[in-house]
C-alpha cells in the first residue's frame, strides 16, 4: 500500500467551524477526467479549512497527474489490478485512523466499499436517484436530490451542501523538469501557447479529426 505525503500553501479565504482542524477524506478514485474535474473541491476544501488535514484515495494512474498538489496532505494508492487485495491494501492504511468526514462524489460500488471501509460519523455521497450499485449504502448522509449533471457541476454539490465557498481553481501547473522537458514541442510565439489534449482512451469518445473546424 503506497501513501504519499505532500504539503498544501494555499491561502485560507474562510473557515467554517465544522472541518478546522479535521480528519478529511476523499474517494476519488479516477478516471483522469473526473479527477481533474474534482479538482475545484479539493482547492475549495483547502481554502476554507485552515488545518484540516485531506487525504485522498485514488488509482496509481491519475495519481501521477496530481501528486504534487498543494492542497492535498497524502494520498492513499487503490491498485485496483489487485483485485480484492485491493481493499484490504486500503483497510490496512487507514484502519488505525478515525476521519472526521468522508466525501464520496463516485456512484459505483468499488468506490462505496472503500467508504464503507473508513472509519468516520460521516460519510456523504450522491442521492439514490443518481447513484447505481446500491452505493447509498455505504454513505450517511446524501446531498439533495438533483437531475443529473455535469461531473464537475455534481462535485461542487458537495460544497453547498457543507456551506463552502466555490473556488473554480484547479492548481495544477507544470514543474520545473516538465516546463524544461516538453518546451522543444511547443512552436516559438510571442504570447502565450494553448495546448489541448483532444483523445481519450475510449475511441467511441474522441470526436473526428475532420468535425474540428
Amino acid at each position: 500500500m503506497s501513501i504519499i505525503r505532500a504539503s498544501w500553501k494555499l491561502s485560507p479565504t474562510h473557515v467554517p467551524t465544522h472541518l478546522a482542524g479535521k480528519r478529511v477524506a476523499l474517494v476519488l478514485l479516477s478516471a483522469i477526467g473526473d479527477v481533474v474535474h474534482g479538482l475545484p473541491l479539493v482547492n475549495s476544501l483547502r481554502a476554507a479549512s485552515r488545518g484540516m488535514h485531506l487525504t485522498w484515495i485514488i488509482q496509481p494512474v491519475p495519481h501521477q497527474l496530481v501528486r504534487d498538489h498543494p492542497a492535498v496532505d497524502e494520498f492513499v494508492l487503490f491498485r485496483r489490478e489487485r483485485g480484492w487485495r485491493a481493499y484490504q491494501d486500503v483497510w490496512r492504511a487507514t484502519r488505525n485512523r478515525r476521519f472526521d468526514l468522508v466525501l464520496d462524489p463516485h456512484v459505483y460500488f468499488k468506490a462505496g466499499v472503500i467508504t464503507g471501509l473508513l472509519h468516520a460519523p460521516r460519510k456523504i455521497g450522491f442521492d439514490r436517484g443518481r447513484t447505481r450499485d446500491l452505493n447509498t449504502l455505504f454513505t450517511t448522509e446524501q446531498i439533495p436530490a438533483r437531475p443529473l449533471g455535469h461531473v464537475m457541476e455534481q462535485n461542487l454539490e458537495f460544497l453547498d451542501y457543507l456551506g463552502i465557498p466555490r473556488r473554480l481553481e484547479w492548481g495544477l501547473e507544470a514543474t520545473a523538469e516538465e516546463a524544461e522537458r516538453y518546451a522543444p514541442l511547443l512552436p516559438p510565439a510571442d504570447q502565450q501557447t494553448v495546448a489541448m489534449v483532444l483523445a481519450s482512451s475510449k475511441p467511441e469518445k474522441d470526436w473526428p479529426a475532420e468535425r474540428y473546424p
